[in-house]
């Protein structure tokens, strides 16, 4: 596949919002394990359908199913999160629950922000390393050292 067919792809695939769409059917399938998966993701995607996939990601359909969504544990998260607020909307602590989220953003406008490096997995980090400038470079002379060595070397079998 060309560059350019690569870049049409990846395209279509984020106007489409086609990656938020299996996230969300596979977050549905592990969350909830069907017996009939194929009858389950048919009705999930007419539910996306309603919804609209500029609304989905992930947890769109299984947000019902966290466990902050337990009227017993939601009494305890007082994070600043949207679980929070609307238990204390419930409630009827929504100033309280402004307070908090306000002391939550001044606590991290006061830490630094250190970016996390970006790790290669195995997989990737053995095609950089055989791909990188250093190995082939390294790869090309020493090739070329062994062929000079063994006039047959370069031949197959």
């Amino acid at each position: 596949m060309s560059a350019k067919n690569q870049e049409s792809a990846k395209a279509y695939l984020a106007d489409h919002k086609i990656p938020q769409i299996f996230e969300s059917l596979l977050s549905c399938l592990m969350m909830e394990r069907p017996d009939n998966p194929v009858e389950y993701i048919e009705k999930k995607m007419i539910e996306i359908r309603a919804i609209g996939t500029e609304k989905l990601n992930w947890e769109t359909q299984v947000s019902h199913l966290h466990p902050y969504r337990d009227d017993i544990r939601r009494q305890f998260v007082r994070d600043g999160s949207v679980f929070d607020k609307e238990y204390a909307k419930l409630q009827g602590e929504i100033e309280e629950y402004k307070q908090r989220k306000k002391e939550q953003m001044e606590n991290i406008a006061k830490e630094s922000y250190v970016p996390e490096l970006f790790q290669l997995t195995e997989a990737h980090a053995w095609r950089w390393l055989w791909s990188g400038p250093a190995f082939t470079k390294g790869a090309s002379q020493a090739s070329q050292a062994s062929q000079a060595s063994q006039p047959h070397a370069g031949l197959k079998h």
